[in-house]
């Protein structure tokens, strides 16, 4: 699914059903764009050079995206935003020219084992009012932060490894209130944790 004016797959209202091991890339929009009520399973699909997103979330969407590969993408590797809850798992978010995950607005979700690296800003952004729970993933040698929350975001933070990042492992902005359990920080620039509250 390559060079097309929007995105290479898209699910709208209701939809369901698997996309599997496809490759999406230089489209328009997105590699794969999930809105509406639409609960699709999305495995091992490669979704790269995307003008905007290698895979977008938005309205209600949901749904499982597990052992993507979404890379080099103009915006994120993934980006999760309006009431969005789709569960991230072991996917690979690399060499994004923004942050390997992105969430946005009041959208949450897990995302579990999934590794971010060598993104433009941050490996797992948080903004607006989202309350992902983010598990087990690893955030290595982003331009920016590890992991970061803004705004007034927050959900859970647990076991994660953050190491190498240019800036921080996490940073936490005055007004967002995340809950931080056993994560683990290696070689961070500035700092560890960057808290402003």
């Amino acid at each position: 699914c390559e060079n097309n004016k929007d995105s290479g797959i898209a699910y709208f209202n209701s939809a369901g059903g698997t996309a599997r091991q496809n490759v999406c890339r230089q489209n328009g929009y997105h590699g794969i764009g999930v809105q509406g009520q639409a609960q699709p399973h999305l495995e091992s699909n490669t979704c790269e050079n995307n003008q905007q997103d290698g895979i977008l979330y938005r309205e209600s969407a949901g749904g499982t995206a597990r052992q993507n590969v979404c890379r080099q993408n103009g915006y994120h590797g993934i980006d999760v935003g309006g009431q969005a809850q789709p569960q991230l798992e072991s996917n690979t978010c690399e060499n994004n020219k923004d942050s390997g995950i992105a969430y946005f607005n009041s959208a949450g979700g897990t995302a579990r084992q999934n590794v971010c690296r060598q993104n433009g800003y941050h490996g797992i952004g948080v903004n607006g009012q989202a309350q992902p729970q983010l598990e087990s993933n690893t955030c290595e040698n982003n331009k920016d932060s590890g992991i970061a929350y803004f705004d007034s975001a927050g959900g859970h933070a647990r076991q994660n490894i953050c190491s190498g990042n240019r800036q921080y492992g996490i940073y936490i902005a005055s007004t967002a209130r995340p809950v931080l359990y056993a994560n683990k920080y290696y070689h961070n620039r500035k700092k560890n944790i960057c808290n402003e509250q």
